[in-house]
This record gives structure tokens, sequence and C-alpha cells, in this order.
């Protein structure tokens, strides 16, 4: 994805609710040649993103994709995606792409889909000015029907400064560009077979988002903990990514006991998509979240993309989660905002 894509106006990717289950592919030794076409994906994803053509990044995308820019509502639709890549490419003055690294960290395939994350950075060039940016990555990338793969959706988060990235390839002020994938690769998750558990399934989301707003309300972090998978993994902005449940756990804990903390007063999260993938499933939502600070109230707003997974005793928990607060009200939609 182009960098400058990613950073300046931050792309954000989601999922769509089939009206039916999605077919899960029952042959488990095609892994090989769906890790062969994601990587395929990533090499058109670094030549698509240095040429700075709209043209060429159409290519990367799903139909269906969304992009979720930081200033306003999701782009919806890779028609969308295009247009506004189209208008970009030819306005004035705009920044050119010197390097892009995209480190990614993990990769997960549940039959027709996948998702993953990853450190980047993007070195970029307006005017006479160069500049880099750090920040992660979550994308899920979807099968097409000739087998290839493309992205389905895409969350990126810029990071304040380096610390917050472990790369080991940064883009730096001499020409170089890189990407390296697939540094943990864990053995394929079973699938479940059966589509009639699709409505169970959507019961048990149901509950973890009950269980969600009940936990994050309370501040409490031995209530949140319970939300998390033991193998999850949260993305702060300010610093690399938080992982397994304990390393969360830890941090919410030393959170709950700081000191002139901040208290949660209202939080309406806002699924727009759910889509279930064997024991994974992967959301996206708009959000509001109201907080006092002393005699500050303040409110914010954003978007997530959340991985869940369902647990051995058909529960479901969170296993990736990203949030991207936006600028102002206007870059979200909400039914129920908090007020």
């Amino acid at each position: 994805m182009h960098p400058t894509r990613l950073g300046c106006k931050l792309l954000v990717v989601t999922m769509l609710v089939a009206g039916t289950g999605i077919a899960l592919s029952a042959n488990h030794s095609s892994r090989k040649q769906d890790l062969i076409g994601i990587e395929r994906l990533h090499e058109q994803d670094k030549e698509a993103t240095l040429s700075d053509s709209a043209d060429q990044l159409a290519k990367l995308w799903d139909k269906e994709a969304i992009r979720f820019p930081a200033d306003r509502p999701a782009e919806i639709g890779a028609a969308v995606i295009y247009a506004d890549d189209k208008e970009w490419e030819k306005s004035s003055g705009r920044e050119r792409t010197l390097c892009y690294d995209m480190e990614v960290q993990d990769i997960q395939i549940a039959g027709d889909w996948a998702f993953e994350w990853g450190y980047f950075s993007g070195k970029i060039a307006k005017g006479d000015n160069v500049s880099i940016l750090y920040g992660k990555g979550m994308r899920v990338m979807r099968k097409q029907s000739d087998g290839t793969w493309r992205f389905a959706r895409v969350m990126s988060l810029l990071a304040p400064s380096p610390s917050a990235v472990v790369l080991e390839h940064p883009c730096q002020l001499a020409p170089t560009t890189n990407i390296v994938t697939t540094k943990r690769l864990p053995p394929n998750n079973a699938l479940s077979a059966s589509h009639s558990s699709r409505k169970q399934d959507l019961i048990g989301i149901e509950r973890l988002h009950e269980q969600d707003k009940e936990a994050t309300l309370s501040d409490s972090a031995d209530q949140l903990a319970k939300l998390w998978d033991k193998e999850a993994i949260r993305f702060p902005a300010e610093r690399p990514a938080e992982i397994g449940g304990a390393v969360i756990y830890a941090d919410d804990k030393q959170w709950e006991k700081s000191s002139g903390r901040e208290r949660s007063l209202c939080y309406d999260l806002e699924a727009q998509d759910i889509q279930i993938a064997g024991d994974w499933a992967f959301e996206w939502a708009y959000g509001s979240y109201k907080i006092a600070k002393g005699n500050d109230i303040s409110i914010q707003y954003g978007k997530l993309l959340r991985v869940m997974r369902r647990q051995s005793d058909g529960t479901w928990r969170f296993a990736r989660v990203m949030a991207l607060l936006a600028p102002s009200a206007s870059a979200v939609v909400l039914k129920h905002p908090c007020q």
C-alpha cells in the first residue's frame, strides 16, 4: 500500500457480512499455494506503491474492499478507492514515494480469507522536503476466483517515532526498498466444517460485544483480561505491539493503578460488518468514548478493526485489535454516539 495513502490518509480495513457462510477450503495442502499467492500480492504492493499510480494500486484491491481515511467515513468499494487515488495522483504538488518497507510479522489463513500484521516505514518527498513515516499495519486479504489474492481490508496506524516500531530494514535517507514477510507462521487453524453453526457464532460474538462494553466501563484490568485470546495482539500507537494476553493485562493493570488516570463514562461501539471464517471472525466498527480526567470531560471518536478467535469452549475472544482515532465526529457515522 502506498505509504502516503497509509500514512497521511491512513487506510483502514474491515469486512463485509455475507448473507450466508463463506466457503471454506477443505484442502489444507493448498496452504503452500496460498502463501505463494500472498507473497505475489506483497510484491505487487511494493511495485504499485513505488509507482505512485492509481491504476497500479487499483490492481491490489478486492472489488468489495473498504478503506478508512482518518478524516472522513469509510470509502466502500474498489471503485470509490480508485477514484480517490486518481484524484490524489492528479493533484498538484503531491508527494512522491521514495521507499516502502513493510515487514510482515504474522500471517493466518482461514479458507478464502487471510490476515496479517506488520511494521512499516515509508519515505516520501514533497517538493524539496523528504520525510520518513513509521507505523503498524493490519491487512485482511481475500482469495479471488482465479486463485490470486487481493486486499479486502487494511488498517494502518501511524507511529509518533521510530521507537514505536520494530524494523530490520527501515527506510533511510539513502534510497532503499524492501518487504520482509512471514516471520512467524503458526500451523493451520482448524476450520469449521459446519455452516449451520453460524447463528451460534454470531450469538457468541454478540456476547463478546456485551462483555467488551461492561469491561470497558468498569475500568478494571481483571475484567478487560477476560476479553482477550491468550495469543492476542494489541497495537498501541506510541510503542511496539503488545503480544500476548499476559502482556496486555500487565499494561492494563499498570494503567488501572496509575495516579490521576481517566475514568470511562460512556462507550459506544457500532459494528458495521462481521465476517466469519472457521474459528476466526473479523469486524470493523465506528466508536465513541467519553472519559473524565479530573474535572475535564472529553469525547473521542474513531474506527476499529478487530479479529476474534473462537475458543475451545465455543466462546469468542479478541485476537487482534487496532484502533484509529478520528480528528472529529465527522469522520465517523454513529447512530448513538456518546454525548
